[in-house]
């Protein structure tokens, strides 16, 4: 591992406020999942209803 990654030369290059940019970094990475999979399970029963698909539907 290089020297420029460890969690001292993190700390040393951005400062004290390194942890809090780092948990809000991850705390708009999980919402933007959370939300991009939040508008997928809205749209599926619209886009199975247009690809006439069924619950039972079987491919193969």
């Amino acid at each position: 591992m290089s020297d420029g990654s460890t969690l001292a030369a993190l700390s040393a290059r951005h400062g004290p406020r390194y942890r809090w940019l780092l948990l809000i970094s991850v705390m708009v990475g999980v919402m933007a999942s959370i939300m991009s999979s939040t508008v997928v399970n809205v749209a599926i029963p619209d886009l199975s209803h247009h690809f006439t698909l069924s619950q039972g539907a079987r491919s193969g």
